[in-house]
């Protein structure tokens, strides 16, 4: 193969390298990945045939590629879905991936050049194929997922520090390839200098890979953390549900123990006297009333809870509530919900203006196959989101979207949200359990 072949073939393996990370990972937004990829590929035969009808020198040449640089991220930025921030960290990463390799490639055919019987190019062919052959292994099986999750978890903040450091290798390695490994240093027999670069090379390759994993190892135990406490709540919640639901079993013994005292007082008493003690235990029942939300104990020994701290930090607490006494569903499950909806109301309502409307509106309807639940409420208009993820505005770091999250784990689950200038609304579908099981 003579050198102006090579140069092609290597050139289009180098493409392929630079499309290989945006193609596995990313998903394409209009037609497909090979109309995706016909496209890349022209714009590229285009660069390929200017430099040879016209003889470009490569020092000039260098602008064409900068100009199919442009080009081939606009075709990344139209065709391709994600953020720009994703969209870009996986270009420059491509990027230094194929300058990385192409090194690599040049090293190892200038170490094998005398030690085979085939050519340099030949050489330097079989070496790029092999390595392109690895690197979509690699980005496949082990860096698709972990960028992936990656970018899901970090800030905007953050994923901008992590773009810098593909684009500061890239600097450094396109300036060492016009430098220590340029045709002048190779053919000087520079092999200590060469040996050095690849050194540093394999350095930034590594430290690559590791500052990923390093940072995705500090998100997990972070989450595993929060789990940990999340869990904590979930259990300190169901003890104080399941002390609220004693004492209301308590109380309904204590009515029932008063209620034989009034039969007993009633028998003994004239049809006056019985009517005026009539008309004050229906007063009594009346007010009583105000505080049974439903028939299922355990959310209405929540809701009187709630009731009672939205009274106390001066929010109206308005109930539509239309649940069986019995639900096919966990009860722990939906008074955590409950409580952290709630509790996430009181808190938004408690930052409103004082002279603003405070209120919260909960909804609860149980349906054929799940129940429904909706809570309104007023905040005072600040959102904090990333990608359409709530944040928490708590200094502490809230755990309320993140024990409902963790509930909401089977098919049919649903959990949305829509807010506009000063009021919220949480919406829930929890699908019964027994209607799953069926």
């Amino acid at each position: 193969m003579d050198r102006e072949s090579t140069v092609v073939v290597l050139n289009l393996i180098s493409l392929m390298i630079r499309m290989t990370p945006i193609f596995i990972c990313l998903k394409p937004r209009h037609g497909n990945h090979e109309n995706i990829a016909a496209i890349t590929v022209y714009l590229w035969t285009l660069m390929i045939s200017a430099q040879s009808l016209f003889q470009i020198p490569e020092d000039k040449f260098m602008v064409f590629q900068a100009v199919f640089s442009a080009l081939f991220f606009l075709v990344l930025l139209v065709f391709f879905k994600g953020s720009l921030i994703i969209k870009a960290f996986f270009y420059f990463s491509a990027w230094f991936f194929s300058e990385i390799l192409t090194s690599l490639n040049s090293f190892f055919a200038y170490l094998l050049r005398e030690q085979s019987e085939q050519s340099y190019e030949n050489i330097s062919v079989l070496l790029a194929i092999s390595m392109l052959i690895l690197f979509f292994v690699v980005v496949k099986y082990y860096l698709k997922e972990r960028i992936l999750r990656l970018f899901d978890q970090i800030s905007t903040r953050g994923s901008a520090v992590i773009l810098l450091m593909p684009v500061f290798f890239l600097v450094l390695l396109y300036t060492g390839r016009q430098t220590v490994l340029s045709e002048n240093v190779l053919q000087s027999g520079g092999l200590p200098m060469l040996t050095f670069y690849l050194v540093f090379s394999a350095f930034m390759l590594s430290f690559y890979f590791l500052a990923i994993s390093d940072i995705l190892r500090t998100i997990d135990q972070r989450t595993t953390e929060e789990q940990l406490t999340a869990a904590r709540e979930i259990v300190s919640l169901k003890r104080r549900n399941y002390e609220q639901l004693m004492d209301y079993q308590k109380q309904v013994r204590i009515i029932k123990h008063d209620f034989s005292h009034h039969l007993h007082a009633l028998e003994h008493m004239n049809d006056e006297e019985r009517a005026a003690y009539l008309g004050e235990l229906r007063s009594e029942l009346d007010r009583s009333d105000k505080l049974v939300f439903c028939d299922n104990a355990a959310v209405n020994s929540l809701l009187q809870e709630y009731k009672t701290r939205a009274n106390d930090a001066g929010v109206d607490f308005q109930t539509e509530i239309s649940i069986e006494k019995d639900l096919p569903l966990d009860s722990l499950s939906i008074c955590v919900i409950l409580g952290n909806l709630l509790e996430n109301a009181i808190e938004a309502c408690a930052k409103c203006d004082k002279d603003a409307e405070r209120f919260i509106l909960l909804q609860m309807r149980d349906e054929a196959e799940g129940l429904r639940i909706m809570v309104k409420n007023s905040y005072n208009g600040k959102i904090r989101t990333y990608r359409s993820r709530l944040l928490t505005t708590k200094k502490s770091g809230g755990l309320g979207m993140l024990s409902i999250k963790r509930l909401l784990d089977d098919p049919g689950d649903d959990f949305d949200y829509y807010y506009d200038d000063d009021i919220f609304v949480a919406m829930i579908y929890l699908k019964h359990r027994a209607a799953q099981q069926s």
